[in-house]
């Protein structure tokens, strides 16, 4: 792989981490200020009113699954790999991308 194709996908994957960011900060800020808004789908008789949002458990779970390859822990080992390469390749540095002891 060349150079300019580990900087693009170290990119992509971050960009994918950010989005990933953005959506539980998003979840956080509504459980911490508004949680009346959040409603659980198996929470039978709940109501929020005509603000409710469904809260997607199922997402947020597929988001945090260490087995998903679209999820958070293995798209950070994605990234840190790739990053790892592309710094070490800038600096030289032959240590960069080894996991911190």
């Amino acid at each position: 792989m060349s150079r300019t194709e580990e900087v693009g996908r170290a990119g992509a994957c971050e960009q994918q981490i950010r989005r990933i960011g953005r959506r539980l900060q998003a979840v956080g800020q509504l459980l911490d200020q508004n949680p009346r808004r959040l409603i659980p789908p198996d929470c039978e008789g709940a109501t929020a009113g005509p603000s409710g949002l469904l809260l997607d458990v199922a997402e947020l779970h597929a988001l945090l699954d260490p087995s998903n390859p679209n999820g958070v822990s293995q798209l950070l080992c994605r990234y840190h790999s790739l990053a790892g390469t592309v710094s070490g390749a800038e600096t030289g540095d032959e240590g960069a991308g080894e996991k911190p002891s």
